[in-house]
């Protein structure tokens, strides 16, 4: 008979076999979905594309142009479309979370950068439309030849939250 803690080490380490495992399914499923996604976006893809498309116009006089010939290309493309859309949504979301920590790292090494703009995507709608304001602000000051010390925002006006 096993003892209380050997039970408890055993639940542990199968709670740990599971998440590994979704761990996997997600790489592969991300995996996936990167390649498809590359795929989908080569000349091969427009080209196999546009001969289904034009394999369907020809084949129509010999379906007499039935409905069930329309609804065979409006499916699928309802399908593809579909399916595509959720691929280019996730493709844009890990590019802007790429270009957001990219720009995040400039701004955490410039010297005389605005810290306060590290996360800024954090932000709400309304503060950032003020921060914008702010800047369009500074580049009026700017043009106008006015000599500031430093172009920052943070250093000439207080929109940013402390």
């Amino acid at each position: 008979m096993k003892s209380r803690w050997e039970h408890l080490a055993l639940r542990q380490k199968s709670r740990l076999n599971i998440r590994g495992m979704a761990e996997i399914h997600h790489r592969s499923i991300e995996n996936l979905a990167h390649k498809v996604a590359g795929w989908t976006g080569s000349s091969c893809a427009f080209l196999i594309t546009c001969g289904i498309t034009l394999l369907w116009v020809v084949s129509g006089p010999y379906f007499d142009f039935s409905p069930d010939w329309q609804m065979v290309m409006m499916l699928g493309s309802s399908a593809i479309t579909l399916v595509m859309v959720f691929l280019l949504q996730r493709s844009q979301n890990k590019d802007t979370l790429a270009i957001h920590l990219k720009l995040n790292e400039i701004v955490g090494a410039l010297r005389g950068a605005s810290n306060h703009l590290i996360n800024i995507e954090d932000l709400g709608e309304k503060e950032m439309l003020v921060l914008r304001k702010s800047y369009q602000d500074l580049a009026a000051e700017i043009q106008g030849g006015d000599e500031l010390s430093t172009h920052t925002v943070s250093a000439n006006h207080k929109a940013l939250p402390e």
